[in-house]
């Protein structure tokens, strides 16, 4: 990253902007067909993200510039160069190469909007929910899951006193009621899987 010579006002800027910001709900999605069938994934778009930090950078007196550039950032190229400056005239700037798919002006156009979409996001910090990250995508851990099974255990035993649950029948209740096997659960659904335990306690 390059920097202006002084940048306490730009900094001081960014700060704010990231106090400001709120989390941005991703709500765009596309369909990627492959050999194999086809998936779909959400997203936030470029001009839902300029819609959201466009007043913020106006009140912290911040501008950004985006132009492809070459290596050498002499003429127009493979690069996106990304410049945030402040009224000051402190500015930090980064560069991203672009991943071109497609050799013909829609593909260079494409390669350029996502660029420009994921370096605004990590300069000023944008963070959208859903994001594949370690806090929405991280796994149950071991706590939770003697949590699961002993709540089971529980309420196993009370409908059945004359029948000591195993580890099998758990996993099988987690597969066929709760929809997925406990090694495949998201921490952010340890309460859900608790809940659904427990309504089976039937006295």
């Amino acid at each position: 990253m390059r920097t202006s010579e002084k940048t306490t006002e730009i900094f001081k800027a960014l700060h704010g902007l990231q106090q400001d910001l709120e989390i941005i709900k991703r709500d765009d999605e596309v369909e990627v067909k492959t050999a194999k069938g086809s998936y779909k994934y959400k997203f936030t778009g470029l001009p839902k993200i300029w819609l959201e930090v466009k007043p913020l950078l106006k009140k912290h007196g911040l501008t950004v510039i985006q132009t492809p550039t070459s290596s050498d950032g002499t003429s127009m190229g493979d690069f996106l160069q990304t410049t945030i400056v402040h009224t000051t005239g402190e500015f930090i700037q980064d560069t991203m190469r672009l991943v071109i798919t497609r050799d013909d002006p829609q593909g260079f156009g494409s390669a350029i909007t996502f660029a420009r979409r994921y370096a605004l996001s990590a300069m000023l910090g944008v963070i959208t929910d859903d994001d594949n990250d370690a806090t929405t995508q991280r796994l149950a851990d071991g706590e939770m899951k003697k949590e699961w099974v002993q709540a089971y255990n529980v309420v196993a035993l009370k409908n059945n006193t004359d029948h000591v649950p195993t580890a099998n029948e758990f996993m099988s209740f987690m597969t066929e009621v709760y929809g997925k096997h406990p090694s495949k659960v998201l921490a952010k659904e340890h309460e859900n899987v608790l809940g659904i335990i427990k309504a089976f306690d039937s006295k």
